[in-house]
């Protein structure tokens, strides 16, 4: 039987990064985990160069949870520069790739040895393959131990217990609900676990046209209720960050924000997530891809976190357009104006003497057109805005703008800007980068991270119901939600 002052179970990058924390404050830490080989999440995420936070990170907007200011204590402490500032330190080459997302120059097992370094220093002993069978609570009474964890290789008492889990995202890499039980065991809420970050199945027979499209990606503003054409304002999930020379400082859009949807609050046991009230649609522009199965590309990735299943997503195919329709009109009218394209580009000849596809084929990829047109209506015509359906048929590629009426290429506008696609599901945990769901922010304390129901248990990282966006942002929530955990343990003492 091995004493220690903290427990942390699980290796990956909470669980390393609290552990280093708490061992270089002088505590005595051991982590187990049950992997071969440790930080196998951290190494192939990334494309290999580890996304290892985001420029905008200290944002909560971009995170979504069931209380959306439940973030904001462990961002403020600590913010990405902290993290880099560690990095920098590290002596690790990183760049900025698109919208403030950070990657190693060349791997990402620069991290992990960083991580690896840090619980050396701090003298952690890291257990691992071990199997945790058994984790159960003591009186704890006059600084005495209040967790003993039965393992393969022994057991262990400590006064504090960091769960660090994660989700079960990527089971290939041995992951597990394990923080979805012990939370139960305990009778602490939770948030039913789903797949976020991951590419969305359609299965309808009509989306075999849209298959044949796979490989063709395009920027578009998607959202899972219909979102306002052209949408750029401060809702919609539009972000420029640059990191500043030389330094760490951060200069970020301060007009980027977007709301999440918040689950109902349901008070002890399981919560589904996304059926609370939305005050404001959280619109993402971003790449989409199609895919032989359905939907993927960054954009879809975002949105699926917020998507539940039976909605539609909705698709603005024209995001850079304030009103497809009426440009559309302008062109057929031969005003001038409209042949002037987003991007600098422009329309050639005589717009509203060619035909339909040539003049949206400048605008969207010739493929889509052809598919759209032939194939929009069969696959969404439910789903469509009253009108718009029918409007739409008959139209094809050979038809002349000039030949269309006004009050239908506006309803073809509006077809184009508010498409919705409805999903069957998704590709699963075997293709999601993140798990939604996990202990209920309502259980924690939003600055230890500490269980209100079990005194010494801190949760933290992905097996809390937070989660980030793509492009580093659930790195960041690892390592401030870690930090905020190994604050509040070290500020205890030890035992």
């Amino acid at each position: 039987m091995e004493r220690r002052d903290v427990i942390v179970v699980g290796a990956g990058a909470a669980g390393l990064y609290c552990a280093g924390q708490l061992g270089l404050r002088g505590l005595r830490v051991a982590v187990l985990d049950h992997a071969r080989r440790i930080g196998e999440k951290i190494r192939i995420s990334g494309g290999g160069r580890c996304n290892f936070t985001n420029l905008n990170g200290a944002d909560p907007a971009r995170y979504l949870s069931g209380d959306p200011r439940f973030v904001r204590h462990a961002l403020k402490a600590h913010p990405p520069e902290r993290f880099i500032a560690r990095v920098r330190e590290a002596r690790i080459g990183f760049h900025e790739k698109h919208l403030g997302q950070l990657f190693c120059d060349d791997s990402s097992q620069r991290i992990i040895d960083m991580l690896l370094a840090d619980c050396a220093r701090g003298g952690v002993q890291i257990r691992h393959p071990v199997t945790v069978q058994e984790i159960a609570r003591l009186d704890g009474a006059d600084n005495s131990p209040r967790f003993r964890v039965s393992t393969s290789d022994g057991v262990f008492l400590a006064r504090h217990l960091v769960v660090a889990t994660g989700g079960l995202s990527i089971p290939a890499i041995g992951a597990s609900d394990r923080a979805w039980q012990l939370a139960r065991q305990w009778d602490m809420a939770t948030v039913a676990p789903r797949p976020g970050l991951v590419p969305l199945t359609v299965t309808s027979a009509a989306w075999q046209d849209f298959a044949a499209l796979s490989g063709v990606a395009l920027p578009v503003a998607v959202s899972v209720v219909p979102a306002t054409a052209g949408d750029s304002g401060a809702d919609t999930a539009r972000t420029d960050a640059r990191l500043g020379e030389g330094g760490t400082g951060l200069q970020a859009d301060p007009g980027s924000q977007a709301s999440a949807t918040p689950p109902a609050r349901a008070g002890k046991g399981t919560q589904q997530k996304g059926q609370g009230k939305a005050p404001r649609p959280v619109v993402f522009h971003e790449d989409l891809l199609f895919t032989h199965r359905g939907l993927s590309g960054p954009g879809i990735l975002q949105i699926s976190s917020y998507w539940q299943p039976g909605q539609p997503v909705w698709l603005n195919l024209l995001p850079d357009m304030p009103d497809p329709g009426q440009w559309l009109v302008d062109l057929k009218a031969g005003r001038a104006s409209a042949q002037a394209l987003p991007g600098g580009a422009s329309l050639s000849g005589q717009p509203h003497r060619q035909q339909l596809g040539t003049v949206l084929g400048a605008v969207l990829p010739a493929r889509l057109v052809r598919s759209w047109l032939a194939s929009a209506t069969r696959l969404s015509g439910a789903l469509m805005p009253p009108g718009v359906s029918g409007a739409l048929e008959g139209l094809a590629e050979s038809s002349r703008l000039a030949e269309i009426g006004d009050a239908r290429l506006r309803q073809l506008g509006q077809a184009l800007s508010h498409w919705p696609v409805q999903p069957a599901g998704s590709e699963g945990y075997r293709k999601a980068e993140v798990t939604v769901g996990g202990v209920a922010t309502e259980a924690l304390d939003p600055r230890s991270l500490q269980a209100h129901a079990v005194p010494g248990s801190h949760w933290i990282g992905e097996a809390v119901d937070v989660t980030g966006w793509l492009g580093g942002y659930n790195f960041q929530w690892a390592w401030a939600s870690a930090f905020a955990a190994a604050q509040a343990i070290a500020a205890e003492g030890r035992v």
